[in-house]
This record gives structure tokens, sequence and C-alpha cells, in this order.
């Protein structure tokens, strides 16, 4: 099939004086597999998928998959009204595809709620806005009604918005973005959108191969950067090998109601430090600052007051996660924590944080192949201030191969674990004892 309307079968649309082809009624259009597919009407071969003859004044929802021959869909120009009330745009599977959302077409998509890209391997942008040059001409759409943001196996992405868009669109109203496989991208928001982003509720960001930066630093600026975003509930960051920081320069960054958080195969991602060469390695810019200020996640002014589950895995340069001081509040909520695959961590719960963790219920760690104890009872000295109940209900052990100790002495006097009910411990080839005396007599509460 070379195109979707023959010209000599115009008499069962409406055509309008200027010979427009409309599809007044119109509300849902899918088009697939369409290989040989030249355009949307015959009498235009420029592979361009939609002529600016064509009119979709209606339309709300659009999915176009497999056709290898377009290279754009849409023309420099269209008709007024055209796509106005789409909210839904999916496209997937096109080979030789360049270009999403040119520059004209912000304008038009003005309603566009949910955005998703998908396996197009010739794509290196999302959002052209190099190409706008009025800028009074776009700045009525500042507040873009985007809300879902979804770019899949990009393999030549390189940049979501081809440049800061500040003072022309903003994309405030955005909630949930997801972005994996996309091997050339280096850093996903421009500085101007990052800030805007008070509606955020998940960010998800795996297999991108040459991220460096969650958001791109702006050139010349020396000051702290405050990135604010209050309603984020989900952070994942999985295999981002060249990730390094979330800002490569001084920044504060706040997430009052982030629920769940997970890092995995971020080995460049240095978290935690102890002095000035690794906050250089961090944020690679030399600077004689703060060492806690600079580092990404679990510094000691980083606060998670409603975290309630963590993973985080495969990260060999890693080995502590906590400070040795944390912010009142921070992590107390946490109740699920999954710590897997690091090489050189050495410590999993030093006693700071028996009491910091008053909640977690669940704890699970797995492949660490340098854990001696999991439970670090022995540097506590004020033993009023620390005695108390832990709320650990189950306690999953395995592959830790030089673990000597579950608890590094017995907690006695200083805190229970009474409401244990499933403990599950293998693979640990130096353990030679389970239970102190004083958890063994405790455990009223095991089932398994």
């Amino acid at each position: 099939m070379s195109a979707i309307v023959a010209i000599e079968r115009e008499e069962e649309i409406e055509v309008n004086s200027d010979d427009n082809i409309m599809f007044a009624n119109l509300q849902s259009l899918r088009l697939r597999n369409l290989l040989k597919l030249k355009g949307f009407l015959s009498v235009v071969d420029s592979l361009v998928l939609f002529n600016g003859k064509v009119v979709f004044p209606n339309l709300e929802e659009l999915e176009i998959k497999c056709m290898d021959s377009m290279k754009m869909i849409w023309p420099d120009q269209l008709i007024l009204d055209s796509f106005c009330k789409l909210e839904n745009l999916t496209v997937s599977n096109f080979t030789n595809l360049t270009n999403i959302l040119p520059s004209n077409m912000l304008r038009t998509l003005q309603n566009l709620k949910h955005l998703k890209i998908d396996s197009c391997g010739s794509i290196e942008e999302v959002f052209d806005i190099q190409r706008t040059n009025n800028v009074e001409e776009t700045h009525d759409i500042a507040a873009t009604e985007l809300r879902s943001l979804k770019l899949i196996n990009l393999g030549k992405l390189k940049h979501v918005w081809s440049m800061d868009p500040q003072g022309i669109i903003t994309f405030a109203k955005l909630r949930k973005i997801e972005i994996g496989g996309c091997s050339s991208l280096k850093s996903v928001f421009p500085t101007s959108v990052a800030k805007a982003l008070m509606q955020l509720e998940e960010l998800e960001i795996n297999d991108c191969a040459m991220v460096e930066e969650i958001v791109a630093k702006e050139e010349g600026i020396e000051t702290t950067t405050l990135f604010e975003f209050p309603q984020l509930k989900t952070l994942i960051l999985r295999n981002l090998p060249e990730l390094k920081s979330f800002y490569q320069g001084k920044h504060i960054l706040e997430c009052p109601l982030l629920n769940y958080l997970h890092i995995s195969k971020c080995d460049k991602l240095k978290i935690f430090g102890s002095n000035k060469e690794s906050v250089e390695e961090t944020n690679g810019l030399g600077h004689d600052v703060d060492v806690i200020q600079d580092l990404f996640f679990f510094g000691e002014k980083v606060v998670f007051p409603n975290l309630e589950e963590l993973e985080i895995k495969c990260m060999d340069s890693m080995k502590m996660i906590w400070p040795d001081q944390l912010i009142l509040d921070s992590f107390c909520k946490l109740e699920n924590l999954t710590v897997s695959n690091f090489t050189n961590l050495t410590n999993i719960l030093p006693p700071n944080m028996l009491r910091t963790l008053q909640n977690l219920k669940h704890l699970k760690i797995d492949s660490c192949g340098s854990i001696e104890e999991v439970f670090e009872i022995q540097r506590i000295n004020n033993v009023e201030e620390t005695h108390d109940i832990a709320a650990t209900e189950s306690l999953k052990l395995i592959n830790l191969g030089k673990l000597k100790h579950v608890w590094s002495m017995d907690p006695q006097g200083i805190i229970t674990f009474a409401k244990l009910r499933k403990i599950e411990i293998r693979g640990c080839s130096s353990l030679k004892i389970i239970f102190p005396t004083s958890v063994a007599k405790a455990l009223c509460n095991l089932r398994s």
C-alpha cells in the first residue's frame, strides 16, 4: 500500500472550498506495518506522512508504527486547527524518520498530553527548539499540556530538547518520564526544564550508556542551584555506567515525597565520599567545596522523609551507604531495603542507622562479597539513647562469602529483634553462628 486515500475516491470524504480533505469526526487513527507507504494521500510522493491538504480537527489519538519509507510526519505548514486536539501520540519502529516535533508543531500540538517514541533509529532530538526564531509567536504556549513522555530504544538520540527552551516553552505539567535504551544521550534535561518539573511524579532512566548527568550544567553558573521535585514519588536509575552526578555543579536536590528509589549499575555515581578527591571525581570541576553538598544521594544534607523502599544494586565502587550523621527524620519511614551485588561495600547497618531505620521491616542483602557483619552493634556507646525494638520482620542474606556475624555482638539491652518472622540465610560460607543468645530468645514470632 502506497497511500491511505487515493485522489480518485475523494467523493467519499468531505472536501472544502480550498480542496482540503477533512476528516471532521475522526478521533482515533492507527497506521501499522505499512512498509511501502509514501504518504496519506496518493497525490503526494514526498515521504511526508501527512500532506498539508489533510485536516484532522478532532483527532485525539494517533499511533503510527513500522513505516520504514517515511522520513517526516508533518509538512512544513499545517492547515489551521488540524491536529489541534491531539492528546496521545505514539511513534514507533521507523528506520528513516529524522524528526518528530519540529518547531512549527510545538504551537499546533498544544493539547498533547502523552508522547511515546520507540525504536526510531535515526531520531537525534525530540523537541526541536532551535528553529523557533519568533519567540513572541510561541510564548503563548509556554505551559504545554504534556503529562507523560516515554522515549525507548532511540540509539542516535543526542538531545531530548535541542536547546534550553527557557522563555519559549515550558513542560511544567509533566508527571511521568521514562527514558531507556538511548545510547547516545549524555544528559536528559536542560536546566530550565528540570526547574519547572513541579508536578513530576515518576522518573525512570534505564540502559543509557553515555548519560553523564541528569540535568545539563548551565555554562558559567557557579552558584548553588536548587532542584526541587515536590511531587516526585518514584526515581529509578538503572544501568547508566557513565553517570557521575545529578548535576555537575553545586546543587541541592529536594524530593520530599520520594517513596521508591532504585539505583543499579551506576558505578561512576559517587554517592558517598569522605575527601576532596572523591568530590572532584564526582563533579568533574575540581572545586574546593563542601564534600557533602556536591553528592547525589545520602549525604548529610539529603533528606528523604517519606522514602519507603530503597534498592541499590551493582555499584562496585561504593564502600559505604550512609554518612556518619543524617538529618533528623531522613529515611525514618524506610520499610524495604535491598542491597545486592556490591564488591567493595563493607558496611550495611552501622550503629547510627539502627535508630534511624526504626520502621525497616524487610532487609535483603545479596552477593556483597566484602560484608563481614550486618548489624554493627559494638560502636553504640549511649545505651539509653538507642534502646529500641527493631521493626524488622524478614531478613534475607544470600551469597555473602565473607560474612562472619549477622550481629557483631549480642545486642542485649540495646535493641531487640522480636518482630522477626522470616529468616533466610544461604551461601554464607564464613558464617559460624547465626544468633546471639538474646536474639534467639526473643524470636517469639519467627515462622520460617
